[in-house]
């Protein structure tokens, strides 16, 4: 009896100690997503990279940012910790991760940033100031999201990473959007520019036809002011008013056509093509370009 005692205190002893032990020593302590440090540029939080390539990875983030003067930095999770309602989880979590640690470089917010999301299974640009919504169009941004989707099925996401750095490389601080704005600001802008062609179109093929009957007109009148008045009605059908009329019939059957043919919209800058940046703004209400892909 004595000795079964013991052994119950025994017993209670050495679970009190390893529950303490528990508490003292967690096995392990979910990542701070708020307060990281922003010289790092690589956050492999999913471990989908050996320490080589986040090196790598990580010099050509730096020689970006030293060339062009924004921020640009990566990121890979796991576990995605949106916890409100969001229609893109994935975007919804890397415009957090970079509102609430504050990217950017010289004072600014400009940053441009990829994201591989392995619990939505998505991946993602955001992108973040003015400068750099004037850079990396919507055009640029799927362009880059299609090309990345074979290296992402194939589990590639070094490659899919290095990709994204080697494009953002490649743009270097040149502007191309013409247009920054809402979706809905942009359709209306496009609308605009369709109502202007037209307007543009009308004059340009009326102001010959003006010019024309202007010249005819004038012709007209000149030749009215050489005939005489005649007292026998038989001087109005010799050959020569016969033969006038004949040529003023010819010369108003001749005319111009012009046609408006519309430049290239697609090489993007000033001639108003389809490079353009649609934005929204992110939960903390800043505005961000950018949106997911889904399915690797």
């Amino acid at each position: 009896m004595f000795g079964q005692k013991v052994m119950k205190k025994i017993y209670l002893c050495l679970a009190t100690a390893a529950f303490l032990c528990g508490m003292s020593f967690p096995v392990s302590a979910a990542p701070d997503y708020r307060n990281v440090d922003t010289d790092r540029k690589i956050y492999d939080y999913a471990d989908l990279l050996t320490e080589t390539e986040e090196d790598a990875l990580r010099q050509m983030c730096e020689g970006i940012i030293q060339e062009n003067e924004y921020d640009v930095f990566l990121i890979t999770i796991d576990e995605n910790t949106v916890s409100y309602e969001s229609e893109d989880r994935t975007l919804s979590f890397i415009e957090d991760f970079g509102d609430e640690n504050s990217f950017g470089v010289g004072g600014t917010d400009d940053y441009v940033a990829f994201i591989i999301d392995m619990e939505e299974r998505g991946y993602t640009i955001d992108v973040k100031g003015d400068r750099c919504l004037r850079i990396f169009s919507t055009e640029i941004q799927e362009r880059i999201k299609d090309h990345v989707q074979s290296d992402m099925r194939d589990a590639d996401y070094y490659g899919a990473l290095r990709y994204f750095l080697e494009q953002v490389e490649q743009c270097g601080s040149k502007e191309v959007s013409s247009f920054v704005g809402s979706e809905e600001a942009w359709q209306g802008h496009q609308r605009n520019r369709v109502i202007l062609m037209i307007v543009m179109a009308m004059l340009s093929a009326s102001i010959p036809a003006v010019i024309t009957g202007g010249v005819m007109t004038f012709a007209a009148n000149q030749k009215h002011k050489t005939v005489r008045g005649a007292t026998d009605a038989g001087a109005y059908a010799d050959d020569s008013a016969f033969r006038i009329t004949k040529s003023q019939e010819r010369f108003i059957r001749n005319y111009t056509t012009t046609r408006v043919i519309e430049s290239g919209g697609a090489s993007g800058g000033s001639s108003g093509g389809s490079h353009h940046t649609s934005t929204h703004s992110s939960s903390g209400g800043s505005t961000h370009g950018g949106g997911s892909s889904r399915g690797f």
